[in-house]
């Protein structure tokens, strides 16, 4: 049935959550707002999430000379990511565009959702290639991004850009994980760009629904899930909280149907603002409805679940606005509302334990902001994004341990963080001493002041050794059975130049006096000698010498003595589990066994037969008998994988990765 070109919202107050913008424009917020005033509403702006935009120089990796020509499409799921992407672009047409002139020769896809094309026009495009004429413009039928990713059709391996937001301070929406996720099923290799930033802005936001003198709404319109998390953060910064919720995130249809949401009211029509319009006034026609339930939600129903577009609707009848009775806070909304299970950050993230703590990360749900010192080396950090999940839910940042704020951004809108990167050196040396410990400890103090600025901090992990325990004159230790509650001998360490073992005895003590002293809940992990598959092809130190011990060489091996081994896999679970428990606390030893040099040597003789193993090593530090208790980790539930399975995995990657010949005796 036809509806009316225009019902009338003559008297009607509807309140709309829009974003607060950095670059002047007004946004669909502006435009919603006049088609309000064309029906005869009083419209009421509440910016209830705010957009930042980011310095060009995010986006200008992918606009270098060329930088273009590896991609076949660019696609847009916001007029945000458009405006960001313009700023960024050369300023005028030149010789060195993202697009060279060789590639403007092969198919180029330029795509957005709806009026939002209207941005890519003759200006834009001629800041991308010289052969503007050359690029297709895409506007799918049905403005969503899954109807962008059906209209682009099918990948066959090629790469797709896509400028998207970073959300800090929120629950990153479905939305933009859903479109990446889309893209890999249609067989496209999406890359996400950093295009602005989605965040809350403020405790204040909500002020135009809760102040005195505010006139209570006819209705409050929604446009995205994470605008309903906004708003009810600020209701609850005011001291405010609902009884119950409907609402719906078109789009972000799982995370908003945790909120309980009762659908009364459909509209048929979502191509544009007038047919949820439309619906809203004719609800308010139906004063029977309204009286039956104080929340009523529109979305369409002619089209299927994938097409439903980012549009939230929420009725709230007007004396009820001021009354809500409070049985559902904003933590449990929070806890509720994403698909994920949060965002954490995992510091040092190409690294050999950080690498396989993101895998495990990435495959519980997270969404993972991942530190290095530079992003777009690709021989360092290539192998993070070949972990499945990484196109939707990785995020690499440039951070460095010796510059104070480094990690500020990184962790701001984190719930979990963990602080593994450290500088490792293999060789004792008298040298070393100052350029280990300064950065260990000092690095360590500064991602902790980064974390105390986090508003969202739930919990911080600390990848410490076990050498921070087992180094102990045990002549002077009837007790052989060491646990957390030991530390190991800093003068022994001195004396045995051991500059790795005391920068982690000394970075360990500072962080947790510090996040004593400042009320950070922090755990530590004390993994000992770890073993098991990289996904780097660039091996660790650890990995190198137990390639050197395969190989027949005897002197790095010779210097650990006595020594816990565990599992790659076990290290990162450990770090998962201790950071998911709410009672954790304190420090956690993470050691499948205690081997001597030559009961390794000779297990591992005997398993790879092939190999040039020594059959005796000597140990310089004479008889050693300690054991490490795990007894507290293991009381967590975690289960060690052997001995045997460790080195096996260790093996089998270093063939598959070439540093391992098989060859005979």
């Amino acid at each position: 049935m036809a509806q009316p070109d225009h019902l009338s919202l003559a008297g009607r107050r509807v309140a709309f959550t829009t974003p607060q913008t950095t670059d002047g424009g007004g946004g669909y917020g502006c435009r919603l707002g006049t088609l309000l005033r064309q029906r005869g509403a009083h419209p009421l702006p509440v910016p209830t999430i705010a957009i930042r935009a980011h310095e060009p120089y995010r986006l200008r990796p992918y606009l270098l000379p060329g930088a273009l020509d590896p991609f076949a499409a660019l696609a847009f799921t916001s007029r945000s990511g458009i405006a960001a992407f313009s700023r960024a672009l050369p300023s005028s047409t030149s010789a060195h565009l993202p697009l060279s002139d060789s590639a403007s020769a092969l198919p180029f896809t330029v795509a957005a959702l709806g009026s939002d094309a209207d941005l890519l026009d003759s200006s834009f495009l001629a800041r991308l290639c010289r052969d503007a004429g050359s690029l297709a413009v895409l506007v799918p039928d049905v403005p969503t991004p899954a109807g962008l990713v059906e209209a682009l059709g099918r990948g066959s391996g090629r790469r797709v850009l896509c400028p998207v937001p970073d959300v800090d301070g929120l629950r990153e929406p479905p939305v933009v994980p859903d479109f990446l996720a889309g893209l890999e099923a249609a067989g496209w290799v999406a890359v996400r760009a950093p295009a602005y930033t989605t965040c809350w802005p403020g405790p204040g936001c909500a002020e135009a629904l809760v102040a005195l003198d505010a006139a209570a709404p006819d209705a409050i319109v929604f446009t995205s899930s994470a605008e309903v998390e906004g708003l009810l953060k600020g209701l609850d910064a005011a001291g405010w909280s609902w009884a119950r919720l409907a609402a719906h995130g078109p789009v972000t249809a799982d995370g908003v149907r945790r909120l309980g949401i009762e659908v009364d009211v459909v509209s048929s029509r979502f191509s544009s603002f007038h047919g949820v319009l439309d619906a809203l006034a004719t609800t308010f026609c139906s004063q029977n409805q309204l009286q039956q339930s104080a929340y009523s939600l529109l979305f369409p129903t002619n089209l299927s679940p994938r097409y439903i577009q980012n549009v939230l609707w929420i009725y709230i009848q007007p004396t009820q606005l001021c009354r809500f009775a409070s049985s559902l806070s904003f933590t449990q909304f929070e806890r509720m509302v994403s698909s994920t299970k949060g965002k954490v950050c995992v510091t040092g993230a190409s690294g050999f334990v950080a690498s396989w703590l993101i895998k495990k990360l990435l495959e519980s749900g997270y969404h993972v902001i991942g530190t290095v010192r530079d992003p777009g080396n690709r021989k360092k950090v290539g192998h993070l994004w070949k972990l499945p999940g990484a196109n939707e839910r990785l995020q690499l940042v440039r951070a460095d341990l010796l510059e104070e704020g480094s990690f500020d951004d990184a962790v701001r809108a984190c719930e979990g963080v963990f602080h593994i990167a450290s500088p490792v050196l293999g060789k004792s040396d008298s040298n070393c001493k100052e350029a280990t410990l300064g950065p260990a400890i000092n690095g360590t103090l500064n991602v902790l002041r980064s974390c105390k600025k986090s508003p969202f901090l739930k919990r911080v992990v600390l990848t410490s050794s076990s050498s921070t325990v087992r180094i102990r004159d045990e002549t002077q230790q009837p007790e052989l059975s060491w646990d957390e509650t030991t530390w190991s001998s800093v003068p022994l360490c001195e004396k045995l130049q051991l500059w790795y073992a005391l920068a982690k005895i000394f970075a360990e003590k500072a962080a947790l006096d510090f996040a004593k002293e400042n009320n950070i809940d922090l755990v530590t992990v004390l993994p000992s000698f770890v073993i098991g598959p990289s996904l780097s092809h660039e091996l660790c130190t650890t990995a190198s010498d137990i390639l050197g011990l395969l190989q027949g060489d005897t002197d790095r091996f010779t210097l650990y003595g006595r020594m816990g081994y565990v599992h790659i896999d076990d290290v990162a679970r450990s770090h998962i589990l201790v950071y998911e428990t709410p009672e954790a606390t304190g420090r956690y030893l993470c050691s499948s066994v205690v081997l001597d040099n030559n009961e390794l040597v000779g297990l591992l003789a005997k398993q790879f037969p092939v190999f040039p193993i020594p059959r005796r090593l000597k140990n310089p530090y004479g008889k050693q008998a300690y054991q490490l208790d795990t007894s507290k980790l293991q009381g967590l539930g975690l289960k060690f994988k052997g001995v045997q399975e460790m080195f096996n995995d260790c093996v089998e990657s270093l063939k598959d990765q070439g540093h391992l010949l098989e060859c005979p005796l």
